[in-house]
């Protein structure tokens, strides 16, 4: 269904493009606003200049073009309009407003009552999410689903995002999971990870799915990434585990859980390994501290640390704290991203009102 919608709606554009003079029985004028029939219609269009063929119900608007119709508002250089399909060929400096949400274009064409519709060279943002998105065609599925080609997609704001995807395909649900094929994970302009199959949730709920990554670059990490993917399990529940690769150390691993079991009932347990690949004879120099006699370990490099606090009977309260880390360089030699001792303080203090 999709493709034929598709095939259609470019045969309609590339109809209005090639063929655009108006058959005999049109009328034009120049004014500043008209109704599309029926007085309940909710459609209006202003503009510099109008046509209309009484014969296909079809009106041409040129110039300052806005278009309201139905909870949005479209703005083009010029709009023909199906009076009787609302079917709509737009050209030239597009855009569409609903909410917060927008897409731009150059050309497109749209259903304005089943909210569906193409648009060629296109970019678009959902406030849900704060979601970027742009593509050598968008497709609007539905009135919350779009299906783009040759894809760019993040979260980050401005017109050079510190991190990115691509894919060959993309379709995004608000408040539903987006899909990817052939994707690419970039930082900055530079490609660092790819997977064939990517999905990720487009909800401001909890869901399960990849949160944001994080990015950074430094004299003892080198270039890391880090990934972390969110599992709700349940109401009161849920875990994250945090793949944070650097190129001059590998991959570290760790895992979180949370649980809420009341207000005064509640934990977070966290624990983060990495094999550390950086050469021993470097590490040495790299030491923080020098007290003579203490015991290092240069190479499996681990931290775990947890807090909870526990409703005991009679109107008892118990808090448990532990931290324990595998040498005392640890904490400095990874002093960012969300496996830091800041991040996690940071966490502590807010749930529990204590670092």
């Amino acid at each position: 269904m999709r493709k034929t919608v598709r095939i259609v709606g470019l045969c309609l554009l590339v109809s209005f493009v090639f063929f655009p003079d108006l058959p005999a029985g049109s009328q034009d004028r120049v004014g500043k606003s008209v109704a599309a029939p029926g007085e309940d219609s909710g459609y209006r269009l202003r503009a510099d200049h109008f046509s209309y063929d009484e014969r296909q119900n079809i009106y041409t608007a040129r110039g300052n073009v806005t278009l309201h119709a139905p909870g949005r508002v479209i703005t083009a250089d010029e709009i023909r309009l199906d009076a009787l399909t609302r079917e709509a060929i737009l050209e030239g400096d597009i855009r569409i407003e609903q909410g917060d949400d927008w897409l731009e274009g150059e050309r497109a064409f749209l259903d304005l009552d089943e909210e569906t519709g193409i648009i060629e060279d296109g970019r678009g943002f959902l406030a849900k999410g704060n979601f970027h998105f742009s593509g050598a065609v968008i497709e609007k599925l539905g009135p919350q689903t779009y299906h783009v080609e040759q894809a760019k997609f993040t979260t980050c704001d401005g017109d050079r995002p510190s991190w990115h995807f691509r894919a060959s395909d993309l379709k995004v649900t608000v408040e539903g999971y987006g899909f990817s094929r052939h994707t690419r994970f970039h930082a900055g302009p530079v490609p660092v990870l790819y997977t064939p199959f990517l999905v990720f949730p487009a909800k401001t709920k909890r869901q399960t799915g990849l949160l944001p990554p994080r990015l950074g670059k430094g004299d003892r990490l080198g270039w890391d990434v880090d990934l972390p993917f969110f599992w709700a399990i349940s109401r009161s529940t849920d875990a994250t585990v945090y793949s944070h690769y650097m190129s001059k150390r590998g991959l570290m691993l760790g895992p979180q859980f949370r649980y809420a079991a009341s207000k005064k009932s509640k934990g977070v347990l966290r624990f983060d390994y990495l094999h550390d690949q950086e050469d021993r004879d470097e590490l040495r120099l790299q030491n923080f501290y020098t007290l003579p006699g203490l015991k290092r370990v240069t190479k499996d490099r681990w931290w775990w640390r947890s807090k909870q606090d526990i409703a005991l009977p009679h109107g008892v309260q118990g808090n448990m704290d532990l931290d324990i880390v595998s040498d005392p360089d640890y904490l400095q030699t990874f002093s960012t991203g969300f496996s830091s001792w800041a991040e996690s303080d940071r966490v502590f203090r807010k749930t529990f009102g204590r670092g």
